[in-house]
């Protein structure tokens, strides 16, 4: 699904699977909702933020249950600023691996003010990082309140992983609240 250049969207209560991208955004929308959606199959991210111009603003991902995509929420290299974005009470699932979020890269600085919160992610096996952060302008304002479940570990700058949630807080500032423990699915990796 693609926004393009439009304002005060609002995607609910949709089945997207079996793409590359579930949501993708390009050409300066602002005031855009997703949530409620349930986002399985995703071969890259369940949700790709790129403007394509400066001054977007106003994003929020939430109540989203995002199963078996490489990343929840991926921001790719763009030297184009994106403000304002809230991505809370998510539930991410993954019967390998995958990543809550890559926000900022070394290359592009695009994000402001974001927040990150209140979101489980379980991954059954792999490695991957549960989150990236750059720090510098992208690094989040506000990261806490989520669960960690499954084999991962967390990384800064692209550079150093932390392979424990108490080191992470400790190097990082956030998650001072977020747990690692097992959410205890009821019907991990089910269709509904």
């Amino acid at each position: 699904m693609w926004i393009f250049d439009h304002d005060h969207v609002f995607v609910y209560n949709n089945d997207i699977f079996n793409v590359d991208n579930g949501f993708q955004m390009k050409a300066n929308p602002n005031s855009v909702y997703v949530y409620r959606n349930h986002f399985w199959n995703c071969s890259q991210a369940a949700f790709n933020i790129n403007t394509g111009t400066d001054g977007s603003r106003e994003f929020e991902f939430y109540q989203n249950v995002i199963r078996d995509c490489a990343d929840a929420l991926f921001s790719p290299d763009s030297a184009r600023l994106l403000y304002d974005m809230r991505f809370y009470n998510n539930t991410i699932y993954n019967s390998g691996s995958g990543r809550l979020a890559i926000l900022g890269k070394p290359t592009a600085q695009n994000l402001r003010n974001t927040e990150v919160f209140n979101n489980i992610i379980s991954n059954q096996s792999g490695d991957l990082a549960w989150v990236q952060y750059y720090q510098g302008p992208a690094f989040p304002t506000y990261a806490d309140h989520n669960d960690f479940h499954g084999p991962g570990h967390w990384n800064l700058n692209y550079t150093t992983d932390y392979p424990t949630l108490a080191a992470w807080v400790a190097a990082s500032g956030l998650d001072q609240s977020s747990v690692a423990v097992d959410p205890s699915f009821v019907n991990a990796g089910g269709t509904s």
